[in-house]
């Protein structure tokens, strides 16, 4: 998983004996703040410049990737039909 914020691996890993395992988010301020748990929904938030340009990119590059998806492989899925 990478985060949708800055693309990056949000994971710090430690090694318990088995292989790798996740133990911390050590991403970028965005994903700290939207992952922890001591957050409360109305927190607010204040973003730099940088950032608020860094997000938006991102949120372009995905919404030209879904369009991108939905014009080549669109038509294959309005055919289906859901039956219950």
């Amino acid at each position: 998983m990478n985060c949708p914020f800055c693309g990056h691996d949000p994971y710090h890993y430690v090694n318990n004996g088995l292989g790798m395992v996740p133990v911390a988010i050590v991403c970028c301020e965005p994903m700290c703040a939207v992952s922890s748990k001591d957050q409360k929904d109305d927190a607010e938030y204040v973003m730099s410049v940088g950032e608020l340009r860094a997000l938006s990119a991102k949120i372009a590059t995905l919404q030209a990737r879904h369009d991108a998806y939905e014009e080549k492989y669109g038509e294959i899925f309005q055919d289906l039909e859901v039956t219950e």
